[in-house]
């Protein structure tokens, strides 16, 4: 991995600047593309039987990959007002969205829901997973942060960030 240090650093500085990630050049693992990174998360951060918090309607390569993994979906549903962050029947242990253009609704998770759900993650020391697939493509004003936190997950296509600290 040490070839990749360079561009590894240049992602970190751009995350950085752009979305307010912030993690070490270290934390930054490039896969195949993002299935790859999805599979690899659900393995590496849920075990067998796990609830997973996965937005509903969602992208269908996720839910395989926490499938296959063996975790207890739960579903987080979305409609064309946004998220619905009732109370899940289990504390996830991981929390699946795709906040920047909700897949496949395309609603964006507004500033007030990104603070509530970082909230409830916090509470239940939950890895959010942030599938960042499209930040960047707006119509107008610019890509809302991340929501950086100490367990945290951003994918992007051929990357990923864990930032856990």
């Amino acid at each position: 991995m040490e070839k990749f240090r360079h561009w590894r650093t240049a992602r970190r500085a751009r995350h950085g600047a752009s979305r307010g990630v912030h993690c070490l050049p270290e934390q930054i693992i490039i896969t195949n593309g993002a299935q790859s990174a999805f599979d690899l998360l659900a393995l590496l951060l849920t075990d067998p039987g796990d609830p997973v918090w996965m937005e509903e309607p969602g992208y269908y390569g996720a839910r395989a990959a926490f499938m296959s993994a063996g975790a207890k979906l739960m579903p987080l549903r979305v409609d064309a007002k946004g998220w619905n962050f009732d109370l899940p029947k289990a504390q996830p242990k991981a929390i699946f969205v795709t906040p920047s253009c909700q897949h496949p609704m395309g609603v964006t998770m507004s500033m007030e829901q990104r603070i509530n759900l970082v909230q409830m993650a916090d509470k239940w020391n939950a890895w959010i997973i942030e599938d960042d697939y499209d930040s960047e493509y707006r119509f107008q004003g610019s890509a809302h942060p991340g929501a950086p936190r100490h367990r945290h997950c951003f994918t992007r296509g051929f990357c990923w960030h864990l930032c856990q600290n």
